[in-house]
């Protein structure tokens, strides 16, 4: 579900639901690097992600991007403390990814990236993927 989703009376409701049935060991987010991404203007609710620590259930904080250099300010966003954080690594090099930056005139954006988007599915037939990130759903 949505960090905007998570932090509902609905969904506290429903936690609370499953830790009394037991049918609850722990709540895991994903992506959660975006956090320190949020702000008033995009996705707030983000930052109320915090109060799922109060729900006395263990919580996985789950990212493959966020740097070390910013795991402190991580934890102080989301009221952790650094000694009761387990920290697990791995490598996120994965060969089947690509990154690339493009020029392109803005008043085209439009029309480059429907062009880009072509030719990733022209190289990557299915069932590969092309994912196109953007700064709003709206955009996107």
């Amino acid at each position: 579900m949505t960090p905007e989703s998570a932090v509902t009376k609905a969904f506290g409701r429903f936690i609370n639901e499953k830790k009394t049935m037991r049918q609850l060991d722990r709540i895991v987010v994903d992506e959660c690097h975006v956090v320190l991404d949020s702000t008033r203007e995009w996705r707030p609710q983000i930052r109320q992600l915090v109060k799922m620590s109060e729900k006395d259930t263990q919580v996985v904080y789950l990212t493959a991007t966020l740097p070390p250099k910013n795991e402190a300010e991580f934890f102080e966003v989301m009221g952790l403390r650094e000694g009761e954080v387990q920290t697990f690594r791995d490598s996120t090099t994965r060969k089947n990814i690509g990154y690339s930056v493009v020029d392109y005139v803005r008043e085209e954006e439009d029309e480059e990236v429907k062009r880009i988007v072509e030719e990733k599915k022209a190289a990557y037939p299915l069932p590969g993927k092309v994912i196109v990130y953007c700064k709003t759903v709206k955009q996107t």
